[in-house]
């Protein structure tokens, strides 16, 4: 017996299709294919939920246009630096952590004061500045390494873990000079970007010669949570702040050792300040006017130094801006970490999970509604997975949506032009039954005339076998009824011929011939109907080119139109059907007139529409001219029609000629 859920094997095959097409998109889901969409897909949750504030705990000095304008060309003189640090020195100015994104990795031979400067500054910011410098992979042994700045680097390693071991190798570090090593919190400033150049997340972790190193971001936020490098454990799925002034914190990372950046906005939502600004503004204060706002506003506050001008590389693609610089960059994941607003991914089960539950509700919605309402249905289900995604997103958990999407338009197309393929077969199935149909219908309208004339032929055939069995007969009059014989055979054989092309089953079967004498062989069927309600037909048929066409469907049509001018006539007018036939615009063209009582306008405007007749009840399906205008659309072809009340009727059919 079978399920009464699946009455037929279209169900089960419209199921085995949904359930094929899910199972090759959980391979794509599985194998992260579509990560590169996803990332657009997250880009665009950011615009979309809009800016939020920073906080203001984060204070930026920008290297500005207006800076390399006033100071000269990039890179400046270390006494410019050193001065900087200088006004950041004193107890009234001073910030919890200085974060300095320029790596002074030689000292300047032409300059060795400005070094000596620069050095003091560092020492004299007592462990609150962190100094920037880079790691590089891919590199082999050649270069030379420096063993006493190493030194100075492993103060900062981290605390290692068997739990945590997908973090990028790094194969070479370049360190600042050595006061500025031995002197300075280390921190490197490495940004990873994403294949298609956008910055979405950052590198807090990094491995070298066996240890572990923080990054500045990270640096910078223990230094100013007040925890030391003790106090944090590296754990399976983060890093662990056991103790910090704000309590326990847990970083959520990737397998790579980086942060999803959880971005605020744009750079401009950062409280920032020109370099050149802070150096005139401490210019002044040192000429003896009052403390400045300025300068004051940096107390206690993380502050990030690094380049913004245009042209002097460090720039960073973000869903928020094309030209964000580094330290932006670096603000933004600092406030990411004191602020403890991250962004996680959800887990592969919580994805996969949402993939099953959408992919199977997909799969059922299109199987079991019409169309027009499934379109709507699936429509409505990714939307809402799209914002019950986005929701979960603004409390900071990324859920996959791109393959999820995907997935939902792939089944619903799939199955969709399954059922639509099918349903096309069925109803070309339906249209061959409904020409069948018709022409037979047309055939018993004829019935009457043809068994008079097979009548005609049997008497006709009868009284010659009398006179040849006769007594005596001569041989000339044997030869004389023997040809009679032959053309009453020969009459009675076109009829036939007629008829089996006629009555032949609907599958179309184009192949060469002459329409002219098919064209012929209806009007023969037709005479009798014609003679029998008084109708004239004349032809005016023309010598046409072979042509590749169906001879039964093409007399069907024929003997539909020449009805419908039959029916057309009144009782007492004059009946006449024209029929047409020649080459007009490089196709065939058949016409058939008649002196009818014309088409009413809004009968003309669905006439080709099944199920219109202007005939009374029982007298006509009005399936005639549809089945028509099907045949001749299915041959290549056209039929138009023009028509004036009370004048009559004019029918074009065209049919294309072969090509060459």
């Amino acid at each position: 017996m079978s399920d009464p859920r699946f009455p037929d094997k279209r169900r089960l095959l419209e199921l085995s299709i949904g359930i094929l097409i899910f199972l090759v998109m959980s391979v794509v889901a599985s194998c992260r294919v579509l990560d590169g969409f996803e990332n657009l897909f997250l880009d665009m949750r950011f615009k979309l939920r809009g800016q939020k504030p920073f906080p203001q705990e984060i204070r930026l000095v920008a290297v500005d246009e207006a800076s390399i304008d006033v100071f000269g060309r990039w890179p400046w003189a270390r006494d410019i630096h050193a001065e900087l640090l200088g006004s950041l020195k004193h107890p009234s100015f001073r910030p919890a952590v200085l974060g300095y994104d320029f790596l002074f990795e030689h000292k300047n031979p032409n300059n060795p004061a400005g070094d000596e400067r620069l050095g003091f500054q560092v020492r004299g910011l007592e462990d609150r500045v962190v100094m920037a410098y880079f790691f590089e992979k891919g590199v082999g042994a050649s270069f030379e390494r420096n063993p006493t700045r190493e030194k100075n680097l492993e103060r900062f390693a981290l605390p290692d873990s068997k739990d945590f071991r997908g973090i990028d190798q790094a194969d070479k570090v370049s360190l600042p000079f050595e006061e500025i090593s031995r002197s300075a919190l280390l921190a490197f400033v490495n940004t990873p970007v994403e294949p298609d150049g956008r910055t979405r997340r950052a590198q807090l972790l990094m491995r070298y010669n066996g240890k572990v190193y923080p990054s500045m971001d990270l640096l910078m936020a223990l230094s100013f949570l007040g925890a030391r490098i003790e106090d944090v454990k590296l754990l399976k799925d983060g890093i662990y702040i056991e103790k910090s002034r704000l309590g326990p914190r847990l970083i959520p990372l990737t397998g790579e050792g980086s942060l999803m950046i959880n971005y605020y906005g744009a750079m401009d939502r950062i409280q920032s300040h020109s370099f050149l600004e802070v150096l005139k503004t401490k210019r002044e204060w040192m000429k003896g006017g009052p403390a400045p706002e300025l300068l004051k506003s940096f107390k206690d506050k993380a502050v990030l130094v690094g380049v913004t001008a245009l042209g002097l590389g460090d720039r960073r693609v973000t869903p928020y801006g094309e030209y964000e610089s580094g330290i932006g960059l670096h603000a933004q994941v600092l406030a990411n970490i004191l602020e403890g607003d991250f962004l996680r991914r959800a887990p592969a089960r919580v994805s996969y999970g949402a993939f099953l539950v959408i992919g199977l509700a997909a799969i059922f919605l299109t199987m079991f509604l019409p169309i027009s309402r499934s379109l709507l249905s699936v429509t409505g289900l990714g939307l809402a997975y799209f914002f019950a995604a986005h929701a979960a997103f603004l409390k900071g958990l990324w859920v996959d949506v791109a393959v999820h999407e995907l997935t939902l338009a792939v089944l619903f197309i799939g199955i969709t032009s399954f059922r639509y393929f099918l349903a096309l077969e069925e109803l070309r199935r339906a249209q061959e039954q409904l020409i069948h149909a018709a022409k037979m219908a047309c055939l018993g309208e004829l019935s009457a005339g043809i068994v008079h004339e097979f009548r005609n032929i049997l008497n006709a055939i009868n009284l010659n076998v009398e006179c040849c069995m006769r007594p005596g007969i001569s041989p000339e009059k044997m030869t004389r009824y023997a040809d009679m014989f032959r053309r009453i055979m020969e009459s009675a054989n076109m009829i036939l011929e007629g008829l089996l092309t006629f009555a032949r089953k609907s599958e179309s079967l184009r192949v060469p011939g002459n329409l002219k004498k098919t064209v012929e062989n209806t009007l023969l069927l037709m005479e009798k109907e014609m003679i029998r309600h008084q109708i004239e037909v004349k032809t005016e048929l023309g010598e046409v080119p072979e042509i590749a066409y169906d001879a039964g469907q093409i007399s069907q049509v024929i003997m539909n139109m020449m009805n419908n001018a039959r029916d057309a006539f009144k009782e007492d007018a004059e009946k006449q059907i024209t029929l047409r036939l020649g080459v007009l615009h490089d196709r065939v063209c058949l016409q058939i007139a008649d002196n009818g009582s014309g088409i009413a306008p809004e009968v003309l405007k669905r006439l080709f529409q099944p199920f219109v007749t202007t005939k009374v009840a029982g007298k006509g399906t009005g399936l005639g001219l549809s089945v028509c205008h099907g045949i001749i659309r299915n041959h290549g072809g056209d039929i138009k029609v023009t028509t004036r009340i009370g004048e009559g009727t004019t029918w074009h059919i065209f049919l294309p000629q072969p090509s060459g």
